[in-house]
């Protein structure tokens, strides 16, 4: 999507975006936003963006989840680890 955005302007029919959170609760991203954040990334297609900071977040969160979880659970791996770091 990023590069889909980077690469070509077009109009994107977008609209106020609710995304729930649980069962009472919730945030709203607005039109104006959207729009906004999506032209400055077509604008400026070399400088980082939203999208980039929240892949790379999205996969650190992943990384350490996984590591967190095979220490816990795999006593080879906690001594591997243990070993080799």
């Amino acid at each position: 999507m990023e590069h889909h955005i980077k690469s070509e302007k077009h109009e994107i029919t977008v609209a106020d975006l609710r995304i729930a959170t649980g069962e009472h609760s919730s945030f709203g991203i607005k039109l104006p936003m959207i729009k906004s954040l999506m032209n400055q990334i077509h604008e400026n297609p070399d400088k980082k963006n939203i999208f980039g900071y929240l892949i790379e977040i999205s996969a650190f969160r992943g990384i350490f989840g996984i590591m967190r979880e095979l220490l816990d659970s795999n006593p080879t791996f906690f001594a591997y680890s243990s070993q080799r770091l």
